[in-house]
């Protein structure tokens, strides 16, 4: 079954996903419905494939052939189960499909997640979203009701409880596409002087931060040194910034990392105040202080001449 509605919202770069299923395991249990949002003609189009009893493969097929050339396919974590779920499911109903499936799509769980140690953004479901964003459903209902609803349709084809299923699925695309805009937000937070911020990790004694950089520096190959710090790329558009880090008291009590500020005499714009001017505090409980990591950053790639 095939049902679709021409609905308002952003405009779409690509095809938004999201897949119901009567369980969590795709060698079990199958794909009850397909909903999809994409532009059609300037215009926004849910596309609702709900699957009768026995028709999941005709589904599958007609998802296919809806996206054959609509790339990306955006979800929200719907790299780690809609996708999988839907190779496994094509894989065991024997269809054929594109290799490529599954890349180059954007996954906005994941986006948020990968930068949250950076942006200090709070990752939480979608519906925790929608709530912080105060996007409203006309009714609250669980992945569980769904699957009880779904076999319920199937024994007694109660149009009530189709629309039901439509409009749960529709809300998950809907408000999804609303929710795009903190890419952009995400994006902006972790960008210092036209680089992107793209991880931390520290590794011997050395806080270690990747950046990619503006297209103008794609490029070139540089290695800039400074006391206790270095910053240098390969000519392949990612920047390492390697600054040692050193533990000790940060007052009385709380312990932490921190960096040598003599050289960059940076403004310590965290919570422990206590410390020496000639410490700059970036770890704290296995958690990044951002506002002095930023501003390192932003020094560092302005002294070194690039900007």
């Amino acid at each position: 079954m095939k049902l679709e509605k021409i609905v308002d919202g952003p405009k779409i770069d690509g095809v938004i996903l999201d897949i119901e299923t009567t369980g969590l395991s795709a060698k079990v249990n199958h794909i009850s419905s397909i909903g999809l949002l994409l532009d059609y003609m300037g215009q926004n189009k849910f596309i609702f494939l709900f699957a009768e009893e026995g028709e999941e493969k005709e589904i599958l097929e007609e998802f296919l052939e809806i996206i054959n050339s609509i790339k990306p396919i955006i979800s929200f974590n719907g790299q780690n189960f809609d996708l999988p779920f839907i190779k496994k499911r094509l894989e065991i109903l024997n269809i054929s499909y594109q290799s490529n499936l599954t890349e180059n799509n954007f996954d906005l769980y994941q986006y948020l997640r990968s930068y949250s140690k950076i942006t200090d953004f709070k990752i939480s479901g979608l519906k925790s979203l929608e709530k912080e964003n105060n996007l409203e459903r006309p009714f609250e209902m669980t992945g569980k009701d769904q699957i009880k609803l779904y076999k319920t349709y199937l024994k007694t084809k109660d149009k009530e409880i189709l629309d039901r299923l439509f409009t749960y699925n529709f809300y998950d695309l809907y408000h999804l596409n609303k929710l795009l805009y903190l890419k952009e937000k995400i994006d902006l937070l972790r960008k210092v002087e036209g680089f992107f911020i793209e991880s931390y990790k520290v590794s011997r004694g050395n806080l270690i931060i990747e950046l990619t950089s503006p297209e103008k520096y794609k490029n070139i190959e540089a290695n800039f040194s400074y006391p206790l710090c270095s910053f240098y790329t390969n000519g392949d558009g990612r920047f390492l910034l390697k600054i040692n880090i050193e533990e000790g008291y940060f007052d009385n009590e709380n312990i932490g990392y921190s960096i040598d500020n003599k050289f960059f005499k940076l403004e310590n714009k965290s919570d422990f105040t206590q410390i020496s001017e000639n410490y700059l505090p970036v770890i704290f409980e296995k958690k990044y202080i951002n506002e002095n990591i930023f501003q390192l950053v932003e020094k560092v790639i302005k002294i070194s001449g690039l900007v």
